[in-house]
Order: structure tokens, then sequence, then C-alpha cells
């Protein structure tokens, strides 16, 4: 398990002379964590907004909402699974 070894590391140290990425320091545990924990969050967060109706975000849009605006106060609170927020939408 040293950070000298591993294909990643030889591989940026032939092809731009980067020095090895130790998966022990801080930035190599966060990717390691993010790597871990994407599927998970992407498997929970699909089935929310996958049920979600679109015509919510449609109608934001065509009120003149840009893309943030319609992410902060129309998708986002869409997927809050708590009971006072589907009052909101």
């Amino acid at each position: 398990m040293s950070p000298q070894i591993g294909l990643l590391n030889h591989l940026m140290q032939a092809l731009f002379g980067v020095r090895p990425f130790s998966i022990y320091s801080l930035p190599g545990m966060i990717l390691v964590q993010t790597l871990h924990l994407t599927p998970l969050a992407f498997g929970l967060l699909a089935g929310i907004f996958g049920a979600m109706d679109a015509t919510l975000e449609e109608s934001a849009r065509a009120s003149g909402a840009n893309s943030w605006q319609v992410l902060r106060t129309v998708t986002i609170p869409a997927g809050d699974p708590r009971p006072e927020s589907r009052r909101r939408c």
C-alpha cells in the first residue's frame, strides 16, 4: 500500500512528471471517499428526481426563471422528503 506504486502513479509520473499521488494524504482520502460514495448518492437521488413532475421545472422556465433559480426554488425543494416541503411546490 505504498504511495510509490500503482498504475495511476506510474502513468502520471511518466506522462506529466508529477510526483506520485498518496491516498494517505487528506486530498487522497477525500478522493477515495468521493469515489466510494458517489454511486450510493446517485442511486438515492435518481429515484427521487426521476419521479418528479417535469412540468414544474418547465413552468418555472416559462415564467422567466434562469437555471440557477429553477434548481434552487423548484428542483431541490421537490426532492425534499419532508411533508411540509411539498406545500411550497
